[in-house]
Formats: structure tokens, sequence, C-alpha cells
């Protein structure tokens, strides 16, 4: 068993699947898993764990050390 995402029930489930052969036109000839969704009936493609990611932290505001900007003062 294999587990797939749905991506319009955004749902991960397992499944039997089955072998999806396709040619690409970079990589030529390629295969991939896919099963049809139990709820909504779309083919679905393998789930993929995420890595991890890093969110991008916006800087910190300078200020005057009394808790706010002090531009203009």
């Amino acid at each position: 068993m294999l587990r797939f995402y749905c991506s319009t029930c955004q749902k991960v489930f397992e499944a039997e699947g089955r072998k999806d052969e396709y040619v690409n036109t970079v990589y030529g000839p390629c295969s991939r898993y896919v099963a049809d969704c139990p709820d909504c009936g779309g083919e679905c493609g393998e789930y993929r764990v995420p890595k991890n990611i890093k969110l991008a932290t916006a800087p910190e505001a300078t200020s005057c050390g009394a808790g706010g900007c002090c531009c203009g003062m």
C-alpha cells in the first residue's frame, strides 16, 4: 500500500495505486504511481513528506529604545 495525496480534498489516503507511464519533453520516458481518491474520485499522485521549510523572517525595525520609531523627532 502506498500513500497518496488528493489536492482537491486535501486528504492523504492509502491505496494500491497503478503505474502511469508518460513521456516528458525534457526527461523522456517517465513513470509515476497514481490512485483514485475515495472521496471525489479524482486522480491523485503519491504523497511526499514536506522537507524542512525555513520561513524567511522580517528584519526587526530599528528603534530609539523607547519601544517605537523615533524617525523625524
